[in-house]
């Protein structure tokens, strides 16, 4: 039985494919493509959360250590 957020896979010429879509739903392409603003925010934030030193018996500690 077919239930809502199935999922198919369906191979064949280009065209039966685009067709067959319309008709299922919306296509779910793979993609070699990085979201490069998350990962500059995850750098900028990494960054900013290593910087913050705990000083212990006089040490300054930090996540880099």
């Amino acid at each position: 039985m077919i239930q809502k957020c199935d999922t198919f896979q369906v191979a064949g010429a280009r065209d039966d494919v685009e067709n067959i879509v319309k008709i299922l739903g919306y296509p779910e392409r793979s993609t070699m493509v990085t979201d490069l603003i998350t990962v500059g925010i995850g750098c900028v934030l990494g960054t900013l959360i290593g910087l913050l030193a705990i000083p212990i018996m006089g040490i300054p500690i930090t996540l880099g250590v």
